[in-house]
């Protein structure tokens, strides 16, 4: 009975974020066009060499993914901070990583999800074969998750600062550089004909332990900062 509250809990979180998502339409496409702008700029500027396209794509597009999820990391606690919503999380009963779990999830499917939707069309601006966009979707649903996951901790840690914006980056950014290693070595070992299971592998590993410790430590970071 205890799991199936949390579940609740936790969809209820889900669905009650997503709803205020919605409302503000301006913030989700606000992260959709950064994205596409940011990779549809670098065929233009490095021009048509198809090879030197499909070398630089992976990196690009998760640079320019990384770069889009940090847009609206600011925004995941502040609203509910602003409103009086946050003290009242802190106060139920339930347990507290739950509730920023929901939250963590909301992000990842406003923020995330839609990018990997449109990586496939993306990805054909730099001449990518079907198999290496294949494994760039698949890294990018391994590794977007952990981005938005770790971003949590961050916005936990600057919640109320003034110019925590900069702050965020700098504490998130140094974070994400293995899941931009992995991500980009499996599609490079796809254009170079060899196994990428160890990276997406490596990947999965990381999206357990960011499932694992990331709502706790956010929690005990969105305590610190409300005290």
């Amino acid at each position: 009975m205890k799991k199936r509250s949390l579940f609740s809990l936790l969809m209820l979180v889900i669905r009650r974020d997503l709803v205020l998502a919605l409302r503000c339409r301006t913030d989700v496409l606000t992260t959709l066009v950064f994205f596409v702008m940011v990779v549809s700029l670098f065929p233009l500027g490095v021009g048509p060499e198809t090879d030197m396209l499909r070398k630089i794509a992976p990196g690009v597009l998760w640079v320019a993914a990384l770069l889009s999820s940090m847009l609206s990391l600011g925004r995941l606690f502040s609203a509910d901070y602003l409103d009086g919503t946050l003290e009242q999380m802190l106060l139920v009963p339930q347990s507290l990583s739950v509730l920023v779990l929901g939250k963590m999830v909301a992000h990842w499917m406003v923020s995330g999800l839609p990018l990997v939707l449109l990586t496939p069309v993306l990805g054909l601006q730099f001449d990518m074969s079907v198999e290496a966009i294949g494994v760039l979707i698949l890294g990018l649903l391994l590794g977007t998750p952990v981005l938005s996951m770790l971003g949590a901790i961050g916005a936990a840690l600057t919640l109320g600062l003034r110019g925590g914006g900069v702050l965020l980056s700098l504490l998130v950014l140094p974070l994400c550089i293995p899941v931009l290693i992995f991500g980009t070595g499996a599609v490079g070992a796809v254009t170079a004909g060899l196994n990428y299971s160890s990276n997406l592998s490596m990947m999965g590993a990381l999206l357990v332990l960011a499932l694992t410790f990331t709502p706790w430590v956010a929690a005990q970071a969105l305590r610190i900062s409300m005290e």
